[in-house]
């Protein structure tokens, strides 16, 4: 189970840097099609969810700071005004979160991956829950990348087997 989780947090960390990688800051920052949240904030609201639920749930601290904006249910919309870093810091941010808790991981036991952790539910369930969370954004990232016609990035997207 622990090898089966850890291949799956480096496709996670992998593909989002992937989809990420070297786009220009209007892309990032776009709410096109029809006012989508921005690229960008998928990955600040993606880099809180790793670290509240992963890295909080085995060491009871966060890894990174995060700005109230991508911290649980927003506290309003993305705006067009509204900046973001560009993706050589959001893959900084992504890369932090995810190598902590995969060294956190790391050093868990396999018995322990059941057991409840702070009175929540077991680390296997926040692992899986948080991986599917990932990936169900890079979907979004990938269609909002489709839409916004930065075709080039396409060739890019591939398993891990190619």
């Amino acid at each position: 189970m622990k090898e089966f989780i850890l291949h799956q947090m480096a496709e996670a960390k992998r593909e989002m840097i992937e989809a990420i990688r070297d786009l220009p800051p209007g892309v990032l920052s776009s709410l096109e099609p029809a006012k989508h949240w921005p690229i960008a904030w998928i990955v600040q609201h993606c880099c809180f969810n790793v670290d509240f639920f992963l890295h909080v749930h085995m060491t009871g601290k966060y890894c990174l700071e995060h700005e109230a904006r991508f911290k649980g249910w927003p506290l309003r919309e993305p705006e067009a005004a509204d900046e973001y870093p560009p993706p050589e810091k959001l893959i900084e941010r992504w890369s932090a979160v995810w190598d902590a808790v995969v060294a956190e991981f790391s050093r868990q036991e396999e018995p322990s991956l059941a057991e409840k952790v702070h009175g929540r539910e077991p680390l296997v369930e926040s692992c899986l829950r948080v991986i599917n969370h990932a990936n169900s954004h890079l979907r979004a990232v990938w269609c909002l990348l489709g839409e916004q016609r930065i075709d080039a990035k396409f060739p890019e997207q591939q398993t891990w087997l190619a």
